[in-house]
């Protein structure tokens, strides 16, 4: 199994070393150890391609479920909800993740959504904004699973890609202990 690995600096790749790997194909999470067989630097030194012996198991599971980034007042993001009325909600948006976000509303500004309802988003963060439209995958108490069905289903529109973009910036910064919050 190849893999090419981008934007790092300092390759420094011993052979035979134990290595876990993560990815994201068809809308699910993979995640397996290896050992690296070999590796080569690609011209430039911005990339290196890597050659791993490829396991017996590769644990698969759903993205939705598996990866979240927390979003306890991050600073900069901003999220509205739109119903079919165009009535406006700005409920708390407890995590966010590839394909949706967990969101949670107080007691009294909860507008009493039901799953399956079809609503209108807008999202923005470090000067990127977005509209998608979601759907209510569950609702616990006053907290609400929303989907993007077309970014899920690896919709190649802008406004995927931009979403894409927010939740890889959010990812980078939260994995690297930069991301800020509001005070």
């Amino acid at each position: 199994m190849t893999f090419e690995v981008k934007d790092e600096e300092d390759f420094d790749f011993s052979l035979l070393s134990t290595c876990m790997v993560s990815y994201f194909s068809d809308g699910k999470a993979h995640v397996f150890v290896s050992t690296l067989r070999s590796y080569n630097t690609i011209i430039g030194g911005d990339s290196a391609q890597l050659v791993l012996r490829l396991p017996e198991d590769i644990t698969v599971s759903e993205t939705r479920g598996t990866f979240r980034i927390p979003m306890e007042n991050v600073e900069g993001f901003t999220f509205q909800l739109l119903d079919a009325r165009d009535r406006s909600y700005s409920p708390r948006c407890v995590n966010i993740g590839p394909g949706g976000m967990k969101l949670s509303f107080d007691d009294e500004s909860d507008p009493g959504f039901e799953e399956s309802d079809t609503l209108r988003t807008r999202i923005n963060y470090r000067g990127r904004s977005v509209i998608l439209m979601a759907e209510i995958r569950y609702h616990i108490g006053h907290s609400y699973g929303i989907f993007f069905p077309k970014v899920f289903e690896k919709c190649e529109s802008e406004a995927s890609e931009i979403y894409r973009w927010i939740v890889n910036a959010l990812e980078e910064e939260y994995s690297s202990g930069q991301v800020q919050t509001a005070s």
